[in-house]
């Protein structure tokens, strides 16, 4: 019993694929006969536009299909994105009737066999010709065309905020054979943003807009379908690279101010801080050196160096008034104008209001033995205030 329902089992399916084969070898024969009759160049001259009447426009629709992330080079202000461009349009030539052919509603062709839009890319970069790709052609006549572009465009680099930088790319396309009377080329919607995920720059949005190429006081007009597309830098790997040591070099260099005038570590402090500037000032020139204008932060760590500068040749100026054995005394209004800053500008150094001299018991108490010496030495603590005021100041405008 059961091997005569396996027998009967097996019977049906050997059954099923004989009439699955015939139907699949029918709908072959079906196609190729459809696309003899199409490319009979006695019916179907493929270098003629479709059109009805002498005077009537082709519409071709232009839809832009992102198949990855674009790929932004600053260095080079380029940009490279590879997207499936898909031409949609109509010709009554290439319909059929389905009923005639078997039911077949659909076949696929190759772009040398029937009329296809010529697309170019307006960009001054060298172009790569596109991937070619099969024609879907409808019963209809409705043909779709979709060859994959290796799109190339030019970036306006503005890394002014940089690393929170974004850059706006442009690219366009046009029909350079067929006016727009002839071939009308319209766009069909907005393109999708692609997935983004393992991408330095994060893709915000992509605008499409349709306009007219227009030359000889308008005499001849070609469409152009542009995209612009805007890109956003992420912050993570810079923000912990450059832009919080940019901010830790600038609190060090300030922080020599605080440092009492005759410690010897303020040499030392602001030669670490003179060294790391350049180190980042270096590795912010190599990431930003595409850009139109100069970065924020390359102005502040290009400042930053000189100031350095000025900081240990002031540190030199305020160690030796504090440690140094005085030869004369100062004029009194520096003197009164030295203990005005000194006692009652804010920012107070670790030492006291009137030096260490002052206690018997320090331990350089033999430096400041005579009232000459102690006004040196708040001379010194009053110097270091107002600079630390005024290059506190220069970074703020820096920054801004």
């Amino acid at each position: 019993m059961q091997i005569h329902q396996l027998r009967k089992c097996s019977l049906a399916l050997c059954l099923f694929l004989l009439c699955l084969a015939q139907a699949l070898d029918n709908r072959a024969v079906q196609i190729k006969r459809i696309k003899d009759n199409i490319t009979n160049t006695a019916k179907y001259r493929r270098t003629a536009r479709p059109q009805t009447t002498a005077n009537e426009t082709t519409v071709v629709s232009f839809e832009l299909k992102a198949t990855g992330v674009p790929s932004l080079t600053p260095r080079r202000r380029h940009l490279f994105l590879n997207a499936f461009i898909c031409l949609s349009w109509k010709d009554k030539r290439v319909a059929w009737d389905p009923k005639n052919y078997g039911g077949v509603d659909s076949v696929f062709l190759n772009s040398s066999e029937i009329w296809t839009p010529s697309i170019i890319e307006l960009s001054p970069l060298e172009l790569i010709r596109p991937r070619d790709a099969m024609v879907s052609l409808t019963s209809a006549g409705e043909a779709t065309w979709c060859p994959l572009y290796s799109i190339s465009a030019i970036c306006e680099m503005d890394m002014s905020d940089f690393p929170f930088d974004q850059h706006k790319c442009s690219m366009a396309f046009t029909n350079a054979i067929s006016q727009e009377k002839n071939v009308n080329i319209t766009l069909a919607g907005q393109p999708t943003l692609p997935e983004q995920e393992h991408s330095e720059f994060a893709v915000l949005s992509i605008e499409g807009e349709r306009t007219v190429l227009s030359f000889n006081m308008g005499e001849f007009e070609y469409p152009k379908i542009s995209f612009h597309v805007l890109l956003e830098r992420r912050t993570s790997l810079h923000l912990f690279t450059v832009l919080l040591p940019t901010v830790a070099v600038v609190l060090l260099s300030l922080l020599v101010f605080w440092l009492p005038p005759e410690s010897e570590r303020k040499l030392t402090l602001i030669g670490a801080a003179l060294l790391t500037s350049l180190l980042l000032l270096y590795r912010a020139d190599d990431i930003a050196s595409g850009s139109n204008s100069v970065p924020r932060i390359v102005k502040v760590l290009g400042g930053g160096v000189l100031m350095n500068a000025l900081i240990a040749a002031s540190t030199v100026l305020s160690t030796n008034m504090a440690q140094s054995a005085p030869s004369c005394a100062l004029p009194v209004f520096l003197v009164k104008l030295s203990e005005f800053v000194a006692h009652r500008l804010p920012c107070p150094c670790p030492a006291g209001r009137l030096g260490i001299g002052d206690d018997e018991g320090g331990v350089q108490n033999k430096s400041y033995n005579n009232a000459v010496a102690r006004e040196w030495y708040t001379a010194a603590r009053a110097l270091d205030r107002v600079l630390g005021l005024i290059f506190t100041a220069a970074y703020v405008v820096l920054c801004l």
